[in-house]
């Protein structure tokens, strides 16, 4: 009898979890919005607030914008690690803008050790 119960049981577990995600996609979408909104107002302090949970949650435009900070270093000290970090999360998530903004920046750091190599056989600073 068992058996027979746990096929239905799953089932209204899917449709429940369902149900709850469609009611939380709204809120997070208005803080997404929110974060958006400061960041272009230059309140920097309130994107990193409303994104940082967003973005430790898994939300892959929150991850991308905080790669986005972190490099430019606005709100928050400049930190090219901490911007790969996060645009390594987003993009994994198929985030197109963190995939190119990942790419970038491990082509700017390949440059940069490169031109450092170059630099140091002929014995300059650069």
């Amino acid at each position: 009898m068992t058996k027979h119960l746990t096929k239905p049981i799953r089932a209204i577990h899917f449709m429940v979890l369902a149900f709850l995600m469609t009611l939380s996609s709204p809120v997070v979408a208005q803080d997404v919005e929110k974060g958006y909104a400061a960041a272009q107002a230059g309140d920097f302090a309130t994107a990193l607030q409303v994104w940082l949970p967003l973005a430790e949650q898994g939300e892959a435009f929150a991850q991308s914008n905080l790669g986005l900070m972190y490099e430019r270093g606005q709100g928050v000290p400049q930190d090219y690690k901490e911007a790969v970090k996060w645009y390594r999360l987003a993009a994994e998530q198929g985030d197109a803008e963190a995939q190119f903004n990942l790419g970038i920046m491990y082509a700017m750091a390949r440059r940069s050790s490169r031109l450092q190599r170059s630099c140091e056989v002929v014995s300059t600073s650069c």
